[in-house]
């Protein structure tokens, strides 16, 4: 799980021209609460983060350009 946050920090580094300030603040503390849930080895928290984060993409303008 750890390994995946890690992963989730690279490639937000690729999006971060594509997305507002505000998003990427959103983004990153989503990644954070990952890191912090995967680290606690706490499936729970894992599960509402990893949902809390991908709630965060599909709000940015990078997800609805059409």
């Amino acid at each position: 799980m750890i390994g995946d946050a890690a992963t989730l920090s690279w490639i937000r580094d690729r999006i971060a021209r594509d997305v507002s300030p505000a998003e990427l603040r959103s983004i990153d503390a989503r990644i954070a609460d990952l890191r912090t849930a995967a680290q606690a080895r706490d499936p729970a928290r894992v599960a509402g983060a990893v949902a809390s984060f991908r709630s965060a993409l599909v709000r940015t303008q990078l997800m609805n350009r059409r």
